[in-house]
């Protein structure tokens, strides 16, 4: 069975630290306001980047395969211990010189081409949203939140080329594409010297850095351009960000609050594994979370606003879907989540114990789509053909439809251990991975289990009345307050929730 070849490990609290002393943050350099966090982002993801690879080219050192990284930063010869970078010899300055004119030149022609002498109307919109490459999810969730979304929506497009991708889908909302930016004549003069200015700045602080991390930071100045020329025409009460993977959505909250908008932003997944690069620099003004118990733990020294972390649940469904969702009585089935390409023998292993253990219904194995081309599909599925009970068989419905139906619910490295609490499920987390890995789950007491017959006693436990699920103590993972995320969302808004305590009760049933 395949197995991942590197187990989890602290490799992000390593790459922080190193990196953000490599940019001299911590030289007592007071900086600019407008892109220290952001740079802070964009180079410890750059670390962390290397660093993964070149722990994995360790592992296959270990395993008796010799490896060289051909390439990259040299500095992270440093941060790995010594691994072995072979890297073209590269003088930063000069070709940084030339990368950033070539930036600065870019953002100077954006400012060019959004000066217009006419002045604009002013557009106000109550929320703007960040269109992502779903809008029928994102339509769904702010038709359930807004009364009025034709009106009071602003679907707002990165480039004309993302609009072009889904106009089909947005043809019936008022959009924003980034021509519709707008400066004066005189604003665009000043922001032309501006642009000027934050260019060589930006030059001079890190010209010294590898050329594909300058080149990322270069590009924060027509980032910043771009946002500014929107909000010269848009005024946006509030602004609902999808994008906290990416430096974008730090720009933007930035140049909202100056002009008097707040900045909303909608965390995608858990922190399973503890620190994780996409999680630690976060600038929303209201940040909405799943659990917000794991990311204030591992995110509260570094994110902006951790005071406005606010707890929802699943938005996967919209209002009606949970009401339907309510309306179907769960079976004692069990459904275990899995991923092909780090679940190996053992994990299944423990899988066929809960199915001989309780062998009066389904054990049903359902595999992250996503996750299927990451390989260890066939070994996965002949190990169950070979060693299942008869009980347990592999399953192709849509995960919310199994969580709907199932009463109870396994999983291995997931977030969804934490959602299905949400929606009313008995959660274990399925733990048959090296102990030196980081997993939240293991913070909770009877939450994860590495035996499978353990599991099987705890279900039989709850349905013989001896023990008694403690959801409580899983309140910092998953919200069983009973409010929708949707209505959580209005109150913020200033708006009256639509269906308060929907999801009250739903573990007393």
């Amino acid at each position: 069975m395949r197995r991942r070849l590197s187990p989890q490990d602290d490799s992000y609290r390593l790459a922080e630290p190193f990196m953000l002393k490599h940019i001299a943050r911590d030289k007592g350099d007071a900086g600019d306001p407008d892109y220290d966090y952001a740079v802070s982002k964009q180079a410890v993801k750059h670390g962390f980047y290397y660093l993964g690879v070149a722990r994995f080219l360790s592992e296959l050192t270990q395993v008796g395969i010799d490896s060289v990284l051909v390439g990259g930063d040299p500095l992270i010869t440093e941060l790995t211990n010594g691994h072995p970078v072979r890297s073209a010899r590269v003088w930063c300055r000069p070709f940084n010189l030339a990368l950033s004119l070539i930036a600065t030149g870019y953002a100077i022609w954006r400012v060019l081409s959004l000066i217009h002498l006419k002045k604009r109307k002013t557009v106000e919109s109550f929320l703007a949203v960040d269109s992502i490459d779903n809008p029928p999810r994102q339509k769904k969730i702010v038709t359930d939140i807004l009364d009025n979304p034709a009106k009071e929506a602003l679907w707002v497009f990165r480039s004309r080329a993302a609009y072009d991708h889904l106009k089909d889908q947005v043809s019936d909302l008022p959009c924003y594409l980034p021509g519709d930016g707008h400066y004066s004549f005189f604003s665009g003069m000043t922001a032309v010297w501006r642009a000027v200015r934050d260019g060589l700045r930006l030059f001079l602080r890190y010209g010294g850095v590898y050329p594909s991390l300058h080149l990322s930071l270069a590009k924060l100045n027509a980032i910043r351009i771009g946002y500014e020329a929107m909000f010269n025409v848009y005024k946006i009460r509030y602004f609902w960000g999808w994008d906290e993977y990416n430096v974008e959505h730090i720009m933007r909250s930035q140049e909202l609050r100056k002009a008097g908008g707040v900045s909303l932003g909608l965390v995608n997944g858990v922190n399973v594994f503890g620190s994780d690069v996409v999680y630690r620099f976060i600038d929303y003004d209201i940040t909405y979370v799943f659990s917000p118990g794991p990311f204030l733990k591992y995110n509260r020294d570094n994110w902006r606003h951790p005071e406005g972390v606010r707890q929802i649940g699943a938005t996967a469904l919209n209002r009606e879907e949970i009401k339907a969702m309510l309306a179907v009585p769960k079976t004692k089935d069990v459904v275990v989540f899995a991923k092909n390409y780090c679940d190996g023998a053992e994990f299944l292993d423990q899988v066929f114990k809960i199915g001989l253990a309780l062998s009066d219904r389904n054990i049903l194995i359902s595999l992250k789509r996503s996750s299927i081309r990451l390989g260890g599909l066939d070994e996965f599925l002949k190990y169950i053909n070979d060693h299942a009970p008869i009980n347990v068989t592999l399953v192709e419905d849509l995960s919310f439809d199994l969580i709907t139906r199932c009463r109870y619910v396994l999983s291995g490295e997931s977030s969804i251990i934490a959602e299905s609490i949400h929606l009313g499920s008995v959660s274990f987390f399925l733990d048959t991975y090296p102990k030196n890995d980081i997993f939240i789950y293991r913070d909770y007491e009877e939450l994860s289990h590495r035996d499978g017959d353990e599991i099987a006693r705890r279900i039989k436990g709850i349905e013989d009345g001896s023990w008694v699920y403690p959801v409580q103590r899983y309140a910092e993972l998953a919200d069983i307050s009973g409010e929708l995320c949707f209505d959580v969302l209005r109150r913020d808004l200033g708006l009256e929730p639509k269906d308060p305590q929907i999801l009250k009760g739903i573990w007393s049933k």
